[in-house]
């Protein structure tokens, strides 16, 4: 008699919004995006296909390293739908920084959002964008001929990627780094993409050791980058090429193949904390998983403000790896 078998499924209505923006000192465009949270008493997957939390009308502001950043509003910009179930496109708001106003790692950018029709309304964080990596290996390299050249990958077993942490003795420091490898491909003359990575963060050697505290290894073991890209060209169900050319170049005078490209990224505090928190190898002997934001003001808000550094360096495969990949345009097989 004092048990009820009816549910609530559905929470009161709360105001909370979400705030994603995150800074890239090597673009040209940064975004922040503003959405409100919501919920739908429907199939939730089919509502978000048409639906855009995203909050236009607001007052943007990014300020730091001696500029002032008013971001404006587009509504139609183009997402991933593969890594989300919300539709292709969203809002967002955007700012230019180039030339004069480019970013500076090291320095600290504080965001403010207010709202024209509500004075109380006020949402803010801040991020020190982290110093600059340098890539010491792989790199490109000048040969005899005064040819500036790719490193040549032979990724069957281990790639290590080598860097220096701060090497212009920048400001602030990164909460942790991440290696990712880009390939740019066609199939049938179409452009396509592929990252392997980025790696689970680190601020530490891994699996080898770096020649000083402030140079750092990475090994990418086991094969992990040839499986990756033979697994995912193996899907291809037509022409596979990519520009492995130009090698080699005169110094100054040319440009070298970008179709592969390693890369290491400089991860800032805030987005740091975020990412360790929402991986799926976090640990906690807490049952209920933290929410971790460094969003504060008014209204409850949820997401996060960071930053990021990067150091790329294009790269080349071996003839042998390239025909292991089905990629090699040579007629004998180049690993005998």
């Amino acid at each position: 008699m004092g048990c009820s078998e009816e549910l609530d499924l559905y929470a009161p209505a709360e105001e909370i919004y979400a705030v994603y923006g995150l800074l890239d000192a090597a673009a040209d465009t940064q975004y922040v995006r503003v959405s409100e949270v919501f919920q739908a008493e429907s199939d939730a997957f089919e509502f978000a296909q048409d639906y855009d939390p995203s909050v236009p009308g607001l007052e943007v502001v990014v300020a730091g390293g001696g500029n002032r950043y008013v971001a404006q509003w587009r509504d139609s910009v183009l997402k991933d739908t593969l890594r989300g179930d919300f539709g292709a496109y969203t809002g967002a708001y955007f700012f230019v920084t180039t030339d004069s106003v480019r970013l500076a790692p090291g320095e600290r950018y504080t965001l403010s959002i207010r709202s024209p029709l509500d004075s109380s309304f006020h949402l803010s964080a801040s991020t020190r964008i982290p110093p600059d990596p340098r890539l010491i290996s792989p790199r490109v390299s000048v040969n005899s001929s005064n040819e500036e050249c790719l490193p040549l990958l032979s990724i069957e077993d281990s790639l290590y990627v080598i860097f220096q942490r701060n090497p212009n003795q920048q400001r602030g420091e990164a909460w942790g780094y991440q290696v990712r490898i880009n390939f740019r491909y066609r199939v049938d003359g179409i452009s396509q993409n592929h990252a392997y990575g980025p790696t689970r963060l680190f601020n530490r050697s891994t699996g080898c050791e770096g020649p000083s505290g402030q140079t750092l290894c990475y090994r990418l073991g086991g094969g992990a980058v040839f499986n990756s890209l033979r697994h995912h060209l193996g899907q291809a169900t037509g022409l596979t090429t990519y520009d492995a050319e130009p090698r080699c170049t005169r110094r100054f005078t040319g440009y070298l193949s970008d179709a592969i490209e390693v890369e290491v990224a400089a991860v800032d505090s805030a987005l740091g904390r975020y990412i360790e928190v929402n991986s799926p190898f976090f640990r906690s002997i807490n049952p209920v998983k933290p929410e971790f934001t460094n969003l504060t003001g008014t209204p409850r808000a949820v997401g996060v403000f960071g930053s990021v550094s990067r150091s790329q360096s294009p790269v080349t495969l071996s003839p042998c790896v390239e025909y292991r990949l089905g990629l090699w345009a040579g007629e004998e097989d180049p690993c005998e």
